[in-house]
């Protein structure tokens, strides 16, 4: 039988090596967002999750022992229908979700639940840095007393006049975020707090500078579900649906992690 990852982050391509490694069978999902995904250690399915339903039959028919949801933690439509089609399917679900961002000594922080209600937060005359992804620009392109500065790895369809497009992945370190925020004459950063290492940069980068930062925070998981917040935890709980055989082949990995 064959473990089911729903991909999409560095922890779930780790994930995936570890699963390979072990000699689990297992099947990834991907949203299909990305048009060139970093490579997995285990088989790959795209665009499954878009319909519960058609996701719970295919989960009853394809009988998985479980289901190890490691998307973004702001793929809540994603991990939503993956709830409900565990639900439906009668299989066990684990919702992986990695620590958030917190703020520290220096920093200016406020929270939003949404990332429209940042962008009415922000001062009109501000000049913005949006760490928020391309799909974020139409909940800020009509402060069009803002000056934007949006980055993200692709352009969008249109782009209005009052946004200037960095096209370029986060920087790795907060020196080459200072140095972007202060040619671009950066005064507000508004970011989505999804945690891990890979864009934190960033919030150094305004620590340094004391920008105030406008943190649009995660959603939930999905209600009534069980989460863990530690690839070693995620493993060990998965372990406990396989062969014992496997499942011990498994532990083992998760004591490396």
């Amino acid at each position: 039988m064959t473990v089911l990852l729903l991909a999409g982050t560095g922890e779930a391509r780790r994930l995936a090596q570890i699963l390979a490694e072990a000699g689990v069978a297992a099947q990834a999902s991907l949203a299909g967002a990305t048009e060139t995904p970093a490579p997995l250690a285990i088989p790959v399915r795209s665009g499954v999750f878009g319909v519960s339903n058609g996701v719970a039959c295919w989960s009853r028919r394809h009988k998985f022992p479980a289901i190890l949801d490691a998307t973004h933690p702001f793929a809540a439509g994603i991990s939503a229908n993956a709830a409900q089609a565990a639900r439906l399917s009668e299989t066990p679900y684990l919702h992986f979700r990695r620590p958030a961002w917190t703020a520290g000594p220096g920093d200016c922080w406020s929270h939003y639940p949404t990332l429209a209600a940042a962008a009415q937060a922000l001062p009109s005359g501000a000049s913005v840095f949006l760490g928020t992804g391309k799909t974020s620009l139409p909940d800020f392109s009509p402060r069009t007393d803002l000056k934007l500065t949006l980055r993200a790895l692709s352009a969008p369809d249109t782009l209005p006049t009052h946004v200037t497009l960095v096209l370029a992945p986060p920087g790795k370190a907060a020196e080459t975020e200072i140095a972007l925020f202060k040619s671009l004459g950066i005064t507000h950063l508004v970011v989505k707090n999804a945690g891990g290492p890979l864009g934190f940069a960033k919030l150094e980068a305004a620590r340094s500078l004391g920008l105030p930062v406008l943190v649009v925070d995660r959603p939930p998981p999905p209600p009534e579900t069980r989460t863990a917040s530690a690839p070693a935890a995620a493993l060990t709980w998965l372990a406990g649906y396989l062969s014992a055989e496997v499942a011990n082949r498994l532990r083992d990995a998760a004591r490396g992690t």
